[in-house]
């Protein structure tokens, strides 16, 4: 006979010998924890039978069962859903008060469900008012769903355009600067590539003024350059001419914008390309800004484009007299 001196032996004997373990379970466990798997194998059998019964005043089916099970997986795959759903609204709402409340109310309706389903489990008499209740709890869900993704449009479409007009903003306020700082970017262009600019002078051109240096360039080859290049050059952020010690003229073609991307350096260096073409003279591309997009990083190591960083406050507008 084995000998027990810890509860490991013991667990250990139980666990090798069936008879052991059903009489431990059947001194452990009270007789209606026994009888618990044949009163619930009982219930089970009583549920199919009224189920089939209901289904045969329902729609006279044979099967309920069936149904019933396709109706549950439905369900699970709704609170999947919603659970995804009200996931997605944490991540973008969370600080919206109005949908804070929404979700809320999503998970007290699920709460209910949940406690109609135990309700259900329970007293199986009652099924068919329940199963008509879900359906309008199901129905509310859709409605509150179709709700909320109302709403998120909303404030998807408000955010962009709030976004929209902040760039436009910062954008415009760029291009001011760029101006103030006419002189500091020939200088910072003229220390780092020691072009030798004569500071005094220098001179920012109107629209006017690179109107006519288009002209000049004359009718026929101007038509040559598509109409969108040429728009853009007239609106250039900042177009500078000034004059090397030698006395030849050169030219800075300024872009401005919060965050220098791609854009600001294509148009730099095709506004800088125009006036090499419309003069014949030396032009530097420039990009002045806040911030720098990563993917032109490149371009301004490779010297192909020149940075001028501006202050974030240069961005904020003036105080009010």
């Amino acid at each position: 006979m084995a000998t027990i001196n810890t509860i490991d032996d013991l667990l250990r004997i139980v666990r090798e010998n069936d008879e052991y373990r059903v009489a431990l379970r059947r001194e452990l466990l009270t007789d209606d924890l026994l009888a618990l798997p044949a009163q619930f194998a009982e219930m089970r059998d009583t549920q199919n039978s009224m189920l089939e019964t209901q289904s045969q005043i329902l729609r006279d089916l044979a099967e309920m069962r069936a149904q019933f099970a396709e109706m549950r997986d439905t369900q699970n795959s709704m609170l999947e859903t919603q659970n995804q759903m009200l996931e997605t609204q944490n991540r973008i709402l969370r600080d919206l008060a109005e949908t804070r409340s929404i979700q809320n109310q999503m998970l007290e309706t699920q709460n209910q469900m949940l406690e109609t389903q135990s309700h259900i489990l329970r007293d199986l008499a009652e099924t068919r008012a329940t199963q008509n209740q879900m359906r309008e709890t199901q129905i509310d869900i859709l409605k509150t769903q179709n709700e909320i993704l109302r709403r998120l449009g909303n404030v998807e479409s408000h955010n962009r355009r709030l976004s929209n007009d902040f760039g436009a903003f910062r954008g415009n306020y760029a291009g001011v600067a760029v101006v103030k700082h006419a002189a500091a970017i020939a200088f910072s262009l003229d220390e780092a590539k020691s072009l030798g600019i004569v500071e005094t002078e220098m001179k920012i051109l109107s629209f006017q003024d690179l109107l006519s240096l288009a002209r000049e360039y004359g009718t026929e080859r101007l038509a040559s350059i598509p109409r969108s290049e040429r728009e853009s050059f007239y609106l250039s952020d900042l177009i500078i001419e000034t004059a090397k010690t030698d006395g030849t003229a050169c030219y800075i073609a300024v872009e401005a914008s919060y965050t220098c991307n791609g854009r600001d350096t294509a148009r730099a260096l095709a506004h800088a390309d125009l006036l090499t073409r419309f003069t014949g003279k030396e032009a530097w591309p420039v990009i002045a800004g806040v911030r720098m997009d990563r993917q032109i990083r490149s371009l301004v190591d490779h010297g192909q484009v020149f940075w001028y960083p501006l202050e974030y406050r240069e961005m904020e507008p003036e105080e009010p007299l």
